[in-house]
């Protein structure tokens, strides 16, 4: 796999957490993009710099399905 074809790989990944059905799916592969984007790192595919850009945008992501605090910033249970 090359470099170029890695990015896009993760980036069509991090594309698919805003289609996720729940939270606990996005998490789930939130997770996944995580180890994957660590793995190509490793590897030597990416650089650091990319590492975290692809993390900060999977991060973006799931912060996108955090519920609004609630008044006096309780949870719901």
């Amino acid at each position: 796999m090359t470099p170029k074809k890695a990015m896009e790989h993760a980036r069509q990944d991090i594309a698919e957490l805003r289609a996720s059905p729940t939270y606990d799916s996005c998490e789930k592969m939130h997770a996944a993009i995580r180890g994957y984007s660590h793995a190509l790192l490793d590897c030597g595919l990416i650089s650091a710099a990319q590492q975290k850009m692809l993390m900060a945008e999977a991060d973006a992501e799931l912060r996108g399905w955090e519920l609004p605090p609630t008044p006096y910033g309780q949870q719901p249970r």
